[in-house]
C-alpha cells in the first residue's frame, strides 16, 4: 500500500469514529426507547440454557439489555458496509441471544468511550473486557467467552525470538491505556515503549519503520494488515497472556444476577459454535483460538477443602529441552506452561526446584515424602504404583534409535545385535534392552544428552529416545552427524506427572486442569518452544521447512525415502532392459543388479517400518489419474484396509464429486506451478462409515524427465 493511499485510508477511519462518536448518544437513547431496532432479535424466545426462578424472573423483568463494543478491531469487532457490527464478537452475542431468550442490543464506538460508558452504568456491560483490578469497583466480569494470543509483530526478515526481553532498547509500538502497554512497561521498563491512539497509526508506523515492531493481540493485527495490504510482516513471538487477550463481559455490579446468566450461557457454547464462529472471520491464515484459556475448573467441596489449607507443590525441575529449560535464573519449557495454566485454573500454587541429582534419587524421596512433590516426564509403571499416583498423560514423542550418517544401515533394532547402545541409567529402554535384547551392548549414561553425545563421537553406535527431545538437542548442539535411523520397538515415551501418594486430591485437581487444556491451547504452546511461527504472508514451503527442521527432520527423511524407493526402482527397471539385450554381460552385472534390489528392498522395508510407527497418513497417488498408489498403516483411520484401496481413485474418500473435482483442479493448478514445491492445504474428507472430518494436507511433487507423473505427501486428522 502506498503511503497516499494509506493517508486515505487512515483518514477514512478517523471520519468514521467522528461520526460514531456523535451518534453516540443518540443510539443509546434509541435502544432504551426501541431495543427492537438495532438488536437481532425480534421476539423473546425461552432460555435454552437452565436459568434459576430468581434469573427467568429477571429477565422477563428486562426485555433487552445495552451492551458497549469497540468497533474498529476487526475481526473481533467492525463496522461493515452497511453500518453494522460484524465480527466474531457479535457472533457470541447472537448466540448469548439465542441461549438466554434476552435481547442484546449493541453501541460501538472506540475503545476509551466504550469502557467509560460502561464504568459510568450508561450501558449495562462492555464486550471484550480484561479484569483489571481498577475496573471491578464498577462491573463484574464473566468468565471468559474468546480468547486470542498476544504477538510480538516485526518486518519478516527479523529472527523469531524466545522472549520479551530480546525487545530491551528497542521501539515498541502498543495502543495507549491498552493492557499491553501497562504490561510492558511493569514488566519490562527496559523496552521503549511507543503510545498510539489507534490500530492503523501503529501498523503505519511500523510500515514506516518509525518503530522495531508492534506488541497487541494478534488477530487484532493480522486482520488489519490484511485488510490494509501490509506486506513483509510477521509474528516473530506468540504467547497467552492473561488477562489480555482474554475476552470477558464487564456487567454493571448493580444487577449481580446478569454475571450468574451470562456465565451459563458462555458455560452452553459448543466446541462446534466455537470453531464456526472462528472459522467464518479468521479462516486458515490465523492460530486456532481457544475461549477455555481463562475458565476455572470445577472443584468438588473436597479439592477446594484442600486447597484453603494453601499447600505449595514442590515440582523437580531438570534441564530437558523443550519439555523444561534451565537457563540462568529463569526456567520455561513446554511442561512448565502447562503447569501454569493448571495453576491458573485451579487455584494451585507450584514451586519449581531445579535439581542435579538422579532421577532415581527424587523418585525415591518423593515415594518417601521428603520432596519433592510432583515429578514430571514419567511413564506410568505398576511397580510405582503403591507409592505414588500418576495423572493422565499430557504429551507423548516417539522413541526412535539414532545412529551416526556414517554408520551401517539400521532398519529395526535387531541390526544393533553385536552393537553398543547409549541409554540413560534406570530408563525403560535400559530395562527392557537388558531383558528382551541380551546380544546388544550397553554404555550407560546419567543423561539423555551424554547418551546422544556418546553417539555422536563414536563411543557408542546408537542411541533410543525421545524425538522431540533428542531432535531438539542435536539441532541446537550442531550434532551434523547424527540422524533418525528407525523406528524403535518401544512404543511412544508418554508423560504424565507423578505426584505423591498421600495427596488424592492434588491428583484429581491435575487431572481436571489438564482435561482443560484444549488441543489448540497445547499446540500454541508447543509452537512457543519448538520454533514454528504463524507468519503473515510466509509461503507453506517456509513453513513445512521448520517443521521438518523442529522435528529431526523424520518427514524429510521420509521423503526422501519416497524419491530414493523411485529412482532405485528406475534404475532396476532400466538395468533389467540392458540385461535383456545383452546376455554376455549378464554374469557381469548380476551382482550390481542384485545389490540395486536389495538396496530397493531394504529402503521399501525401512519406508514401512518408519511410516506405519507414524499417526499420519502417508500416501502417494498417481496423476492425473489419481489413483492411490502406496498407502501407510494409519490409512485405517478411514475405516478402509490400506491394500484393498490401492489402485482406486480417490473420490471415494471426499464428501462429494464436487469436493473431488474442485481438489483435483487445485492440484492441477500446484503441478504446472513451477515455483511452488510444496503444497500446505486444509481439506475435508470422508470415512467408511460416513464421518466426514478436517485434514492437513502437505503435498509434494513427484517429476520424471521433468513431467509430474504423482503426488506425494502426509495427511494429518486435526479434528
Amino acid at each position: 500500500m502506498t503511503p497516499v493511499i494509506y493517508i486515505y485510508y487512515t483518514m477514512m477511519n478517523t471520519l468514521h469514529k467522528s461520526l460514531t462518536i456523535a451518534l453516540l448518544a443518540v443510539s443509546i437513547f434509541i435502544a432504551g426507547l426501541s431495543p427492537n431496532l438495532v438488536s437481532a432479535q425480534s421476539s423473546t424466545p425461552e432460555p435454552m440454557v437452565p436459568l434459576t426462578p430468581e434469573e427467568k424472573s429477571w429477565i422477563k423483568a428486562h426485555s433487552a439489555i445495552t451492551l458497549s463494543i469497540t468497533d474498529d478491531i476487526p475481526p473481533r469487532s467492525f463496522i461493515d458496509k452497511d453500518g453494522q457490527i460484524k465480527g466474531t464478537t457479535a457472533d457470541y452475542v447472537r448466540l448469548f441471544e439465542q441461549k438466554l431468550g434476552l435481547k442484546i442490543n449493541l453501541v460501538g464506538s472506540d475503545w476509551s468511550t466504550a469502557l467509560q460508558l460502561a464504568l459510568d452504568h450508561e450501558v449495562d456491560g462492555i464486550l471484550q473486557a480484561a479484569e483489571l483490578e481498577e475496573r471491578k469497583p464498577y462491573l463484574n466480569f464473566t468468565q471468559v467467552y474468546s480468547s486470542t494470543p498476544q504477538a510480538v509483530i516485526a518486518s519478516e526478515d527479523e529472527p523469531t525470538i524466545s522472549g520479551l526481553d530480546a525487545l530491551c532498547g528497542r521501539r515498541v509500538g502498543v495502543l495507549k491505556d491498552s493492557s499491553q502497554s501497562r504490561y510492558l512497561m511493569k514488566h519490562f521498563p527496559c523496552i521503549n515503549v511507543v503510545h498510539f491512539k489507534a490500530l492503523e497509526q501503529v501498523a503505519y508506523a511500523l510500515a514506516g519503520r518509525e518503530i522495531h515492531a508492534v506488541f497487541g493481540n494478534y488477530d487484532y493485527y493480522a486482520s488489519h494488515f490484511k485488510q490494509a495490504g501490509l506486506v513483509g510482516f510477521k509474528a516473530i513471538y506468540i504467547e497467552y497472556l492473561p488477562p489480555m487477550g482474554f475476552a470477558r463481559i464487564g456487567l454493571r455490579n448493580d444487577e449481580p444476577l446478569l454475571v450468574s446468566i451470562f456465565d451459563k450461557a458462555i458455560a452452553a457454547i459448543t466446541d462446534e459454535e466455537r470453531v464456526r464462529i472462528t472459522n467464518r472471520w479468521l479462516g486458515l491464515k490465523f492460530p486456532s483460538v481457544s475461549a477455555d484459556l481463562g475458565t476455572r475448573v470445577n472443584l468438588t467441596p473436597e479439592e477446594q477443602a484442600w486447597l484453603a489449607q494453601d499447600h505449595t507443590v514442590r515440582v523437580r525441575v531438570v534441564n530437558f529441552p523443550p519439555y523444561m529449560f534451565l537457563e540462568k535464573d529463569k526456567i520455561k519449557g513446554i511442561v512448565i506452561d502447562y503447569l501454569n495454566l493448571i495453576g491458573q485454573r485451579t487455584g494451585l500454587t507450584f514451586e519449581f526446584s531445579p535439581e542435579t541429582r538422579p532421577g532415581q534419587e527424587a523418585l525415591k524421596s518423593l515415594k518417601n515424602l521428603q520432596g519433592p512433590d510432583l515429578m514430571t516426564g514419567l511413564s506410568p509403571k505398576a511397580e510405582h504404583e503403591p507409592y505414588m499416583d500418576f495423572s493422565e498423560p499430557y504429551m507423548a514423542s516417539a522413541r526412535v534409535i539414532f545412529t551416526r550418517t556414517d554408520g551401517e544401515f539400521i532398519a529395526t533394532i535387531d541390526d544393533l545385535k553385536g552393537r553398543t547402545l547409549a541409554v540413560p541409567h534406570g530408563t525403560l529402554v535400559h530395562k527392557r534392552i537388558e531383558v528382551e535384547y541380551p546380544d546388544i551392548g550397553l554404555l550407560l549414561c546419567d543423561t539423555d544428552l551424554e547418551s546422544i553425545e556418546a553417539v555422536s563421537t563414536g563411543k557408542a553406535d546408537a542411541y533410543i529416545g525421545n524425538l522431540i527431545h533428542a531432535s531438539y538437542e542435536i539441532l541446537q548442539r550442531g550434532f551434523a552427524n547424527l540422524k533418525v535411523a528407525a523406528p524403535s520397538p518401544f512404543g511412544d515415551d508418554v508423560h504424565t506427572f507423578g505426584i505423591r501418594r498421600d495427596w488424592p486430591e492434588l491428583s484429581s485437581i491435575i487431572n481436571k486442569g489438564l482435561n482443560s487444556i484444549t488441543s489448540e491451547e497445547k499446540a500454541a504452546i508447543r509452537s512457543k518452544y519448538l520454533k514454528l511461527t504463524y507468519e503473515y504472508g510466509v509461503k507453506p514451503s517456509d513453513i513445512l521447512k521448520r517443521v521438518l527442521m523442529v522435528a529431526g527432520s523424520a518427514s524429510l527423511i521420509l521423503l526422501l525415502f519416497l524419491f530414493w524407493n523411485r529412482s532405485l526402482a528406475k534404475k532396476v527397471r532400466e538395468r533389467t532392459s540392458e540385461l535383456t539385450g545383452s546376455h554376455k554381460l549378464l554374469e557381469a552385472e548380476t551382482d550390481e543388479r542384485k545389490g540395486a534390489e536389495d538396496s530397493l528392498r531394504e529402503s521399501r522395508y525401512f519406508l514401512k517400518n518408519l511410516t506405519d510407527s507414524m499417526a499420519d497418513v502417508v500416501f502417494s497417488i498417481k496423476f492425473p489419474e489419481r489413483e492411490i498408489e502406496w498407502l501407510n498403516d494409519s490409512f485405517k483411520m478411514f475405516g478402509y484396509d490400506p491394500d484393498d484401496c490401492i489402485g482406486r481413485t480417490t473420490e471415494f474418500l471426499y464428501r462429494d464429486r464436487a469436493d473431488f473435482l474442485a481438489s483435483g483442479d487445485r492440484m492441477a493448478e500446484f503441478i504446472t506451478d513451477d515455483e511452488q514445491d510444496i503444497l500446505h492445504i486444509e481439506q475435508m474428507f470422508k470415512k467408511k462409515d460416513g464421518e466426514v472430518f478436517p485434514t492437513d494436507l502437505t503435498i509434494s511433487k513427484y517429476k520424471v524427465n521433468n513431467e509430474v507423473i504423482s503426488i506425494t505427501g502426509i495427511m494429518r486428522d486435526i479434528t
